[in-house]
């Protein structure tokens, strides 16, 4: 019968309805990932597979952080050459820290 859930093919994250055809059309629902209750793991359904995990893009477009997922997205600002072009600055840094080794110029 038409609009009838089913589960033809035992993938935890798909969700079968029949077709009035007597076929089970199985369609991926992420939100059946959970991620782990982890930010750094992302579900996502794979027709095929299942659920399949990957960490989460944490690109903030910005050349001077390195970007990391630990319990979410983090930024730590590189302590080597940056050039900040909204702000005309230019930081050059080869310290342990921030506050060595820094050369600001700014024009």
């Amino acid at each position: 019968m038409s609009g009838l859930a089913c589960d033809a093919d035992r993938i935890t994250c798909t969700v079968g309805v029949c077709d009035g055809d007597a076929h089970c059309i199985e369609t991926p629902d992420d939100s059946l990932c959970s991620h782990l209750n982890d930010p750094c793991n992302i579900g996502h359904c794979a027709a095929a597979v299942g659920c399949q995990y990957a960490p989460p893009s944490c690109d903030d477009g910005n050349l001077c952080t390195f970007d990391f997922c630990n319990a979410g997205c983090q930024h730590s600002l590189l302590l080597q050459s940056c050039l900040f072009e909204t702000a005309s600055t230019l930081l050059v840094g080869a310290g342990r820290s921030a506050a060595e080794d820094i050369v600001k110029w700014t024009w």
